[in-house]
């Protein structure tokens, strides 16, 4: 039946449709379900636009403070930002991941998860504070969701090739760098690699997270940021944090899309 798994997506079978999907190597894809593959990525990634214009109105609402950031630190909102809060797709977001893919070649192959994410989706940062009513200085690092605009990871691994000769490397895995890591979005002290994607020899349908506290993929974790309204790390400590907070991302997560 033509384009089974995209109606089984449709109609809410996220989680077998995906199964299925990474069970096969693209190698081994006929060109029709490579096809319906992009469809069933284009429709996770619309839905994943949708959310993030969800969370940011509702952070917005709460008169959540939200940061920009360059690679010198945080900055005002007010402030002109390479890194804002959203933006969908540049116009020139095709040749940006072809360059991006050439000057990687030697190190590995983009996922399909990430073309399909900024095609489809931008960038996204949602580094800032909420409000004191809201705020528990006593919890651990959230991790507000983050992903660079395509120009500046071009840019940043065009620097990284030319002056170290290589991409980042962890444990024999190359990877992009497609986020700062969870100390820096907080204002502190973090590690220089940021969070990334891993980038292998093979062509993959999507890849695992690098330097981040769980192995999620990249699917994986953008749905663990969504059921945790873009603070991925309160999976872990949702429990501690104030009654404010919890009604909060509650409110929210009823309005989430499911991926």
């Amino acid at each position: 039946m033509a384009n089974y798994l995209y109606k089984k997506y449709i109609k809410g079978d996220f989680i077998e449709v995906w199964n299925q999907i990474e069970s096969v190597e693209i190698s081994e894809m006929t060109p029709e379900f490579r096809y319906e593959i992009s469809m069933i990525l284009k429709e996770f990634m619309n839905r994943t636009k949708t959310n993030i214009k969800i969370i940011v109105d509702n952070l917005s609402k709460i008169e959540y403070q939200f940061k920009e950031v360059d690679l010198n630190g945080l900055k005002d909102q007010s402030e002109v930002s390479k890194y804002p809060t959203y933006a969908p797709p540049q116009d020139d977001v095709k040749i940006e991941i072809k360059k991006l893919a050439a000057a990687i070649s030697p190190f590995g192959k983009l996922p399909e998860s990430i073309f399909s994410f900024y095609e489809n989706v931008g960038t996204v940062n949602l580094i800032g504070h909420f409000p004191e009513q809201y705020d528990e200085h006593m919890l651990p690092l959230l991790d507000p969701l983050m992903v660079f605009p395509i120009n500046e990871l071009v840019g940043f691994h065009d620097y990284l090739i030319q002056n170290m000769g290589s991409i980042y490397k962890n444990n024999g895995d190359y990877y992009l760098m497609i986020s700062y890591d969870e100390n820096i979005k907080e204002g502190l002290s973090g590690q220089g690699g940021g969070i990334g994607i891993g980038v292998y020899p093979q062509n993959r349908f999507d890849s695992i997270m690098i330097n981040y506290s769980s192995k999620l993929s990249f699917t994986n974790y953008l749905r663990l940021s969504f059921k945790w309204a873009g603070f991925p790390n309160l999976e872990w400590c949702h429990k501690e944090a104030n009654k404010n907070l919890q009604k909060f991302i509650k409110e929210v997560q009823k309005q989430i899309v499911p991926l």
